[in-house]
């Protein structure tokens, strides 16, 4: 049986609760971001490439940190998300050789562990090799969406229902008329 390292949620637009408070996010807002994926398991990096590709975001994947490294050389990712455990070189090695780079080749580009070993020691190892973020699998694509956005600096921005934006004069009667 094959386990994939993001948990399913279903697609559903931003809602207001009762409390008036949104329940979702419009997590669109990947747009143009651009994300190297570095995983050595094919299924893996697909179905993250999708996830993230389907919120807007321009996504490379690799399957060795090797390939990772050559691919910087001629794209320049504005996140980079590495699998840990990889044959050959590992993750700790890959943000390695990415931080002893220069700024303009990615040296400096935010990354995150996106990792199976997910103990409070792999996490601080993780932050200690050079990785911004600790991202333990299985996450849901939402959650890893949200993630990245926050890696990258992106403020994810809400769009209220027209209902809110414009509401109808009786919407407003009843907002406004309130004792």
């Amino acid at each position: 049986m094959t386990s994939f390292p993001l948990i399913s949620t279903r697609l559903e637009s931003p809602s207001i609760s009762h409390s008036g408070e949104y329940d979702g996010a419009d997590l669109s807002k990947l747009v143009g971001l651009r994300v190297l994926v570095v995983d050595d398991e094919t299924d893996t990096r697909q179905l993250i490439s999708h996830s993230i590709t389907r919120r807007g975001a321009e996504v490379k994947t690799c399957g060795s940190a090797r390939e990772a490294l050559e691919l910087l050389q001629q794209w320049r990712p504005d996140v980079l998300l590495s699998d840990i455990g990889m044959p050959d070189e590992d993750g700790y090695t890959l943000i390695s050789k990415v931080r002893a780079l220069p700024p303009e080749k990615g040296g400096h580009t935010p990354a995150a562990a996106f990792t199976a070993y997910a103990r409070e020691e792999d996490r601080e190892r993780a932050l200690a090799a050079g990785y911004q973020m600790h991202i333990a699998k299985p996450i849901s694509s939402d959650d890893l969406v949200s993630k990245l956005a926050q890696l990258a600096g992106l403020v994810l921005t809400f769009q209220p229902p027209a209902f809110v934006r414009h509401p109808s004069p009786l919407m407003k009667a009843l907002v406004t008329d309130r004792p």
